[in-house]
């Protein structure tokens, strides 16, 4: 009697846990949103991608990576631009291999140096005739204070003037593409950002969240002065949000680089953050689709989002503008002041 008795426990144990393991999946489906292919199918989003040319920054790695992996997959030409060649290679080979598309090409860009992106974006012009689609990807999350190439502060300079600067620079293949999108991955602790206009490269006080926030504002604010700017070029400009992802963003903040973090806290947030995979959604419909008309907006979890009124101020909005053209160099003094 006692055997039976310890295969009926082990039975409702086992039943027990295939049912929290059953809870924690659909958990992390909730949490994760819905993909494109639940709006669309495979052949309307092959139709949409096929034979296009896109840009994707920071492509080695996490959502970038997905990006990158989906496109070649509907048969996109895709060009990553990335710092590190080395990874950038063994990524594009391995995606190159599972989608047997070969028109996917590595290529230097980085975002904290002025030059490395003016090469890219000459080099690009020289090869393709259009770009389609480029998205702004690439980025860094409340690091220590570090200065780019030209000295700017790098969270201000990775995440909004070098992506600036790119944008800008690919303009001549975006509007040669008749209708064209840039996509700029936002986070929306932009909410919480404050432009401080008498230090804004913080030479005087850093505060690495504070100048995290203020570089999301900044890219906020000129978004709508730049879509409304291109739209005649049918150039859209929109912000994705892609949600709070388990990708290498955060890898220089604490969670990431103390013991505790890893054995306590990782595991903990790996309940309420999405894949990589998963990430990449929201990009890839607004990227994609043709009905999407959203142009100095914000997306997220597949539909419109709306924007804060901070990041609404014209004004501020403006002083922001003249600061990235003359910081990337777009203009000059004299130019500014006719303006």
């Amino acid at each position: 009697m006692e055997f039976p008795s310890r295969l009926k426990k082990l039975a409702l144990l086992g039943g027990a846990a295939c049912t929290a393991i059953g809870g924690v999946v659909l958990w992390k489906d909730t949490i994760a949103g819905k993909k494109v292919d639940t709006l669309k199918s495979e052949k309307e989003m092959e139709k949409e991608v096929a034979g296009k040319v896109f840009v994707v920054t920071g492509a080695n790695s996490g959502i970038g990576k997905e990006i990158v992996r989906e496109l070649a997959r509907k048969k996109g030409r895709v060009y990553m631009a990335c710092r590190n060649m080395n990874k950038c290679e063994e990524v594009r080979s391995e995606i190159v291999l599972e989608t047997r598309n070969k028109f996917v090409y590595c290529r230097k860009c980085d975002l904290a140096s002025f030059s490395s992106i003016r090469e890219f974006a000459k080099n690009f012009m020289v090869k393709e005739s259009k770009l389609d689609v480029l998205i702004n990807n690439a980025g860094v999350m409340k690091c220590r204070k570090m200065l780019t190439e030209d000295g700017l502060e790098a969270q201000l300079g990775v995440n909004h003037m070098g992506p600036f600067l790119l944008s800008h620079l690919l303009h001549p293949a975006l509007k040669a593409a008749n209708t064209s999108r840039i996509i700029n991955l936002i986070n929306l602790d932009y909410r919480k950002g404050v432009i401080n206009i008498a230090d804004l490269n913080s030479e005087s006080n850093y505060d690495t969240s504070k100048a995290f926030y203020q570089s999301q504002l900044a890219s906020m604010l000129v978004l709508p002065e730049i879509a409304e700017k291109w739209k005649q070029d049918g150039i859209s400009v929109t912000a994705v949000y892609p949600g709070v992802c388990a990708t290498d963003i955060k890898r220089h903040m604490g969670v990431d680089k103390s013991i505790t973090g890893n054995i306590i806290a990782n595991p903990l947030l790996w309940f309420l953050t999405k894949s990589a995979e998963r990430g990449a959604q929201t990009p890839l419909l607004v990227a994609t689709d043709t009905n999407i008309e959203l142009s100095g907006g914000l997306y997220s979890n597949l539909k419109p989002l709306d924007v804060d009124s901070v990041a609404l101020d014209k004004e501020l909005a403006k002083k922001i503008m003249a600061v990235s053209l003359y910081w990337t160099g777009l203009m000059d003094k004299a130019d500014l002041v006719k303006s």
